[in-house]
């Protein structure tokens, strides 16, 4: 249903006032405005009056040199005229496009879509007035497709902003947000990596005219852009006017806006989510125009608006934004930027404001997602031309009762392409240039089946007699790349001031009718693809060659790229997995974003049409969820299990499952390589904050990783946990204070979901240190609180639970409920300043570094002190500024050791180096925290090529120097190596260190780093990979078989180091009863074909050894039986339903008993009341003896006599033998 909100008549509105205040242009040269002459263009369709101002860009808050751009687009005010036949820029918004999302308020506290591996880095946009396209193509394009396909934003994803600049651009004035759209929508973009920007604005004058490119544009569009109107006036991060914004935020949109780029900018003050950060508080005159992106929001952001130390809602919450000017500006945060909620409010309802305050966002849209009705016909054009801004094409469709579709190409019929003088290559003599247009441009849900129902024709307009023509040089109508229409009469002749208009004719009847697949885009790696396709109005009889074209190669599925006899099927089946179907031959895996084909070949012609579907993504294996039976945190000794569920997994067992934790930059597995599964337990034994990352390695090189941190008390905390029940609230908060303790920040801690507490719905857990209560009450983070009417609750160590104002001991129902402490109603606190100082304990040597403080009315407390620098015994601590002295002491609440009663400091000097000894004195020094340097390295160990480890520097300066020793111990070999390498250089802070062998053993590798100014620090890693294992076989058939019968043996084995090819296996093959002897070796798929020739019991002996040069081995018995003969004991057993294996041991009359627990049975229903077989060859024996077991000690040998059989057909059950011949 449409909403009356969106009605065409408002969106024209909305869109006139987004116009004429939407121009932007942008450039990196300093602060001053340029003036520009008025400008004007006027044709049939639109008149345009362009004005531009002067003005000096400042910020108030920041006098620091941010380098602003230049060419404001100012303010333009076009009229946009209506006329029949033209394409109206207002109808970008759709009519009939309804907001996909579901506005309420019932929204996550913050959302950050920058963090998502569909969304691009941040790039700059130079001294080129592009932002508009930056904002709209670079960012918010990349971000749909590639999160519409399930594809990361990798450079080679990314979509290009110059393609669609360089045909809107006015002069060097910038572009209109609608026409970027119009053109996102219409034409499309090519890819960021083939259509780069030139040197400067004036050069950026090229449409790309190559046919690939505009190919790529068309199947790269936009579906439309969808409004969003401002806030009206927002007084805290709960208010209803914000919850359009994050409602499309939060379900993974972004939103583009305008700006007058003149803002006042701050940091985010200590005590607040992002502090330090950079935020934007309001946006003053009318200046430079600029247009961004919105990736997020936080509402626990707050900035001082007012500057009376106090948090108030009105200045909380803040919207996250991308920027388009690279990641050094000097007052952004690494290329984003905060905007505060308030700064959207003309008139701010946290300070006084200014007389000329602006609104900080206006013209704000979000993308209709991306196009998928392409309708996969297209219009070829060639043109040669000098001027193309005189130059109008028009795409003309008329059907069978004479009515006419027409489509203006927009490049050419956009008001502003007056301005330039020149081919569509941006050169300045006549040259042949190459565009493609969706026919769905013209007709609407129009498909290649559908294209013989109208008349076909291209309407050629030079404006100009100028002796510049315009020269049609093709025109074509294409199918997935193969010509349908063309335009035969009239070509290359030359229109000079005048009108020429083109008729399509038909190249040939021959057509393909259908081309579909069973499966919807996206599909998993597991399922099974069934394409089918149909010829028509051929010959009658057609061949058919099925593939993809995926990752830029294309690969026929039957390996045969020539129309032979196995190509005259229109149905093809295959699998995406590696090792089954054909595909395999090409790809390891298939996981990603394909383009299937069929090539289908009149036979009688020897033509040939291809028919495509494109964009099909193939989902390979996903982890889906990762938690704790126990949440965060417990203390050391407590037994933890983390879970995790995979979606699209194949092959498990041949997959490595690891789980590690990672403490203080060391990293340990928690389970032996390759032996992980989805659950793994974990005692921890020391206290701290922990990483438990499970991270999946498939067989065939898939990678998935995910982390949760996790923090350990010691076994002796002091905790008090506490339950909270209130099911009207969305969200709840705990504000308390320990003791007589400080009060947390109004609104407090966000607590936890619970769920492992029956009745009651919200859960934190609180350290009491060494107090034995604290003072609680609760808030929903919006104003409504429960302080037990004021008196607030007491807790105390142990679990406890509240709910309708009453406590409740949950770990012992005897103790009683505390006493409860009346308190005033608790106020929102002001944010306090501190003092940041550091003990370097490279002299004292304590194992605990602890302050004393005191203020001048000797009011004293303790802090413990936390290690910030192990290279240099380095400790920092937090001081409120209140405190005037300190003593650093080695214990807390107790005295040991400590330093001389101190004075702290209120200069540069932050960091004191006490002396051996106690109270003996010491000294003051500045301590830069950016001058450390160390090196965490993290594990990515494996059997596999792609396998590393990677040392992450932190701090120091670059470049850095680095060394690394590698020590190997093989487990097969025993041998050991040592290895120093090679000291290199690098600028980058993470890298890769390659495993010194991929062999079975005991492995170490230590780095030392030194960085440009000579910190040096070191770290050493510990590792082990397992040896390669066989396991088993696998037969195309199971055993006995009879002579002449062709097997394809396959090893079984994990933890094999395999490198591009396949492994080779030698199989040594023996008749146990002949002693011939058979030597083979395996194909690259280590599968071997045996086809036996006489009868026996077969000895299989394989000898496998891996690319690391690992040896594994196995050994089995294979029985192969003689046709001819008739001398058989076939044994059917009825085992116990307690079995889940029978194995018969057997002694034929002359012989010996088989090796313990025999051979096992086949599992059977061929006889009622037997549940195994077995089919034995007596040879020339008359009787065999056997008995039977479960393969793990429990046996049936009648009571120790056996079974005896003669030759026929024996059915064994509860000791009783019965004949079933």
């Amino acid at each position: 249903m449409k909403q009356k909100s969106w009605s065409k008549s408002v969106k024209k509105r909305i869109f006139s006032i987004m116009i004429a205040t939407s121009m932007i242009a942008t450039s990196f040269q300093g602060y001053a405005f340029n003036a520009k002459a008025a400008v004007t263009s006027t044709n049939k369709q639109s008149s345009v009056t362009k004005q531009t101002n002067q003005g000096a860009v400042t910020e108030a808050s920041n006098p620091e040199t941010a380098q602003e751009e230049q060419g404001c687009e100012g303010d333009l005010t076009p009229i946009w005229t209506t006329v029949e036949e033209a394409n109206e820029v207002c109808d970008v918004f759709d009519d009939d496009i309804t907001p996909s999302i579901n506005v309420n308020a019932n929204l996550p506290s913050s959302t950050d879509n920058s963090q998502s591996p569909y969304f691009p880095k941040i790039r700059s946009q130079g001294s080129i007035g592009s932002c508009t396209c930056w904002a709209e193509v670079y960012y918010n394009f990349t971000y749909e497709r590639c999160k519409s396909l399930g594809i990361p934003a990798t450079d080679e994803n990314i979509m290009s902003p110059a393609f669609i600049y360089d045909q809107i651009k006015i002069g060097s004035s910038g572009s209109s947000y609608g026409d970027c759209i119009q053109s996102l929508t219409e034409t499309g973009t090519a890819y960021f990596t083939d259509t780069p920007f030139a040197s400067s604005d004036a050069k950026c004058l090229s449409w790309y005219p190559e046919e690939k490119l505009w190919q790529d544009a068309m199947n790269n569009r936009a579906n439309s852009s969808i409004p969003i109107a401002n806030p009206k006036t927002i007084t805290s991060p709960k208010d209803s006017d914000l919850n359009e914004m994050k409602s499309y935020l939060s379900q993974g949109k972004l939103i583009t806006y305008t700006t007058y780029f003149n803002w006042t900018r701050t940091k985010i003050p200590e005590g607040s989510s992002h502090a330090g950060e950079y935020i934007c508080t309001e946006s003053l005159y009318k200046s430079s125009s600029h247009r961004m992106t919105i990736v997020g929001y936080d509402d626990s952001i707050w900035v001082d608006l007012n500057k009376d130390g106090k948090v108030q809602e009105a200045e909380k919450g803040a919207f996250k934004i991308a920027n388009s000017w690279g990641t050094y500006q000097s007052n952004e945060n690494n290329g984003f930027l905060w905007v505060s909620y308030d700064a959207l409010n003309s008139v701010s309802q946290a300070m006084d404001s200014s007389s000329n305050r602006r609104q900080v966002f206006y013209s704000m849209s979000v993308l209709n997602d991306v196009k998928t009705n392409t309708s996969g016909a297209s219009m070829t054009i060639t043109l040669n031309t000098a001027r193309r801004d005189q130059d109008r094409i028009t795409l003309q469709a008329e059907d069978a009762n004479g009515k006419k579709f027409t489509y203006n190409v927009f490049a050419f019929n956009y008001s502003w392409c007056n301005t330039r003088r020149c081919a569509l290559d941006g050169s300045t003599s006549a040259t042949d240039g190459t565009i493609v247009i969706d026919l769905n441009n013209v007709i609407s849900n129009i498909t290649p089946s559908k294209l013989k129902d109208y008349k076909w024709s291209i309407i050629l307009k030079d404006n100009n007699k100028d002796s510049n023509p315009a020269i049609l040089k093709t025109a074509e109508i294409k199918v997935d790349g193969q010509i349908i229409y063309s335009v035969t009469s009239n070509l290359n002749k030359e229109i000079d001031g005048t009108t020429a208009t083109y008729t399509f004719e038909k190249s040939d009847d021959f057509t393909v009718k259908s081309f579909t697949c069973n499966l919807q885009s996206p599909a998993s790696i597991a399922d099974k693809l069934k394409l089918c396709a149909e010829g028509e109005n051929g010959s009658g009889t057609y061949q058919y060659r099925f593939g993809t074209i995926f990752k830029g190669k294309e690969i026929y599925f039957n390996k045969d790229e020539s129309f032979s006899d196995q190509n005259t099927y229109s149905t093809y089946f295959t699998s995406m997995l590696p090792g089954e179907g054909d595909y395999v031959y090409y790809n390891a895996e298939a996981v990603g974003t394909h383009t299937f084909f069929v090539d289908v070949k009149d036979t009688g012609t020897g033509n040939i049409l291809r028919r495509t579907i494109k964009n099909f993504v193939v989902e390979g294996m996903k982890i889906t969820s990762f938690t704790s039976d126990l949440s965060s945190p417990q203390k050391a000794g407590t037994s933890i299990t983390f879970n995790a569920t995979l979606k699209n997994e194949v092959y498990h067992n041949y997959n490595a499952h690891n789980f590690t934790v990672t403490k203080d930059g060391v990293s340990k597995k928690l389970n032996a390589m390759w032996d992980g599964g989805y659950s793994q337990k974990w005692t921890p034994s020391e206290p701290g904050t922990y990483t438990i990352t499970y991270d999946v390695t498939t067989y065939c090189g898939q990678k998935a990783k995910v982390s949760m941190d996790y923090v350990i008390l010691p076994q002796d905390s002091n905790l008090a946990t506490v339950y909270y029940n209130n099911n009207s609230w969305n969200d709840a908060y705990i504000h308390y204070k320990v003791n007589n303790g400080e009060w947390t920040s109004v609104p407090g801690v966000k607590m936890e979901n619970a769920s492992d507490m029956d009745g009651y719905t919200y859960k934190y857990v609180i350290d009491l240190g060494t107090e034995t209560e604290a003072t609680v009450c609760f808030n929903n983070g919006n104003g409504s609180w429960d302080s037990r009417n004021g008196s607030n609750y007491t807790v105390s160590k142990g679990v406890q639970g509240i709910k309708n104002q009453t406590i409740t001991r949950l770990d012992n129902p005897a103790t009683a409920t505390p006493t409860i402490t009346a308190t005033t109603q608790p106020t929102a606190t002001p944010i306090t300043t501190t003092h940041t100082l550091y003990f370097d304990n490279s002299n004292a040597k304590w194992d605990k570094v602890c302050a004393y403080v005191w203020d001048e009315n000797k009011v004293s407390t303790e802090y413990v002190a936390s290690l910030v620098d192990n290279s240099k015994d380095m400790y920092v601590v937090e001081i409120p500024s209140k405190y005037t002295n300190i003593i650093f002491k080695n214990t807390y609440k107790s005295w040991d050791l400590q330093t001389v009663d101190l004075t702290i400091p209120t200069g540069e000097k932050n960091c004191y180096k006490a002396n051996k000894g106690n109270k003996s004195g010491g000294t003051w020094y500045n301590y830069d925290p950016q001058a450390s340097l160390k090196v965490i390295l993290e594990d990515y160990t494996g059997k596999s090529y792609s396998n590393y480890v990677n040392a992450k520097i932190i701090g120091g300066t670059a470049p850095y120097t680095y060394k690394t020793i590698t020590k190997s111990t093989y487990t097969q070999t025993g041998e050991s190596v040592s290895n120093e390498g090679e000291a290199h250089t690098t600028t980058h802070n993470n890298v890769f260190l390659y495993q010194p062998s991929y062999r079975g053993g005991d492995y170490s590798i230590e780095i030392t780093v030194t960085d440009a100014k000579g910190l040096t620090c070191k770290n050493e890693i510990k590792y082990s990979l397992p040896c390669i294992e066989l396991t088993g076989i696998e037969a195309s058939a199971e055993s006995p078989q009879k002579v002449g019968t062709k097997l394809n043996l396959k090893t079984l084995r994990k933890n094999a180091f395999v490198y591009k090819y396949g492994l080779y296996s030698n199989w040594t093959i023996t008749n146990q009863n002949t002693g011939k002897v058979e030597e083979l070796m395996s194909n690259f798929d280590d599968i071997v074909s045996w086809t036996p020739t006489e009868a026996g019991t077969y000895q299989i002996h394989i000898k496998t050894t891996d690319n690391s040069g690992d040896v594994g081995e196995y050994t089995t018995t294979y029985t192969i039986t003689d046709p001819n003969a008739s001398n058989h004991a076939i044994v059917y057993y009825n085992a116990s339903s307690a079995w889940n294996k029978a194995f018969i041991h057997y002694c034929i009359a002359g012989g010996s008993w088989t090796s313990v627990p025999g051979i096992e049975m086949k599992k059977t229903d061929e006889k009622i009341g037997y549940n195994y077989k077995f089919d034995l060859d007596l040879g020339d024996a008359t009787e065999v003896r056997v008995c039977f077991n479960n393969g793990n000690g429990t046996w049936d040998s009648k009571n120790g006599t056996n079974y005896t059989l003669n030759q026929g057909t024996y059915g064994i059950s509860n000791g009783t033998i019965s004949s079933l011949n």
